[in-house]
């Protein structure tokens, strides 16, 4: 069975961005390790490298109906097929922002911003893909979780109407 190519989905950052970042970051430790003492500037020097990495690996994409998020060390995945599913709102806001993902299965958690850096919705193909993820696993879905992600899956679905 031939498996899915992955969707690099619009909240990750792009490479012009993270390059001059990381840059500024492991110059900003480099100075400091001129700067201060060698115990001083240990600690500074270490956050820096750490936040520069995390930076540096920050990736979010959508394997199938499987929800990635990889950061420094770590790649964090939740299928939302599975998992229940929720939009939270920005403040004052109209349209949803986030989608909240939990799976009380493994117990894990993880929310996806649907806006992108720029405050732009995701492009369509995106937002689609999203949607297929939440509605594959609807029949597994009871209650109050049900009622959730149909409600999730006709918010996207009109937003994209709304957007054409």
């Amino acid at each position: 069975m031939a498996r899915n190519p992955p969707i690099v989905l619009s909240v990750t950052l792009p490479r012009a961005v993270k390059a001059p970042a990381v840059t500024l970051l492991i110059g900003a430790g480099a100075a400091a390790g001129l700067l201060l003492p060698p115990l001083a500037a240990a600690p500074i020097i270490a956050a820096g490298a750490y936040a520069a990495l995390r930076l540096a690996r920050q990736r979010v994409w959508l394997q199938g109906t499987v929800l990635c998020r990889q950061r420094a060390f770590t790649v964090k995945r939740i299928d939302l097929a599975h998992a229940m599913v929720w939009t939270t709102y920005v403040a004052a806001g109209s349209r949803p922002s986030i989608l909240r993902a939990r799976d009380p299965i493994h117990r894990k958690r993880m929310s996806l911003p649907l806006l992108t850096i720029g405050g732009r919705t995701l492009p369509p193909e995106q937002i689609v893909a999203v949607h297929n993820a939440v509605v594959a696993g609807q029949r597994f879905r009871h209650g109050k979780d049900r009622a959730r992600a149909g409600e999730l899956a006709a918010m996207m679905l009109n937003h994209l109407a709304s957007e054409r």
